[in-house]
């Protein structure tokens, strides 16, 4: 029985920016997304956000998915990430 193995060499380039597309926007969801929607939780903000958790979370991985080169660079610049963080708090905890 033969193992399945893919290596790097058998990827095509449109198959690894995928990759690196779901990969970095699982990342920016797990590290900027997830810790301003749980500050947004605890302070109570009345907005679409908090109230379509699912919605949000999906609408957020498809734009990281889309805009991944951009994200990356936020991701991988820790005063980038923070200012990001911040002013994506400001503009979600803001009323509807």
């Amino acid at each position: 029985m033969e193992a399945i193995a893919t290596s790097w060499a058998d990827l095509s380039m449109v198959e690894l920016y995928l990759l690196f597309s779901l990969t970095t926007a699982i990342v920016g969801l797990i590290q900027i997304y997830a810790p301003v929607h749980r500050k947004l939780t605890e302070r109570r903000a009345n907005n679409l956000v908090t109230t379509s958790p699912v919605l949000s979370n999906l609408i957020f991985a498809f734009l990281g998915f889309i805009t991944s080169p951009l994200l990356f660079v936020v991701l991988m610049i820790p005063s980038v990430n923070h200012k990001f963080m911040n002013a994506m708090y400001d503009s979600l905890s803001a009323p509807d």
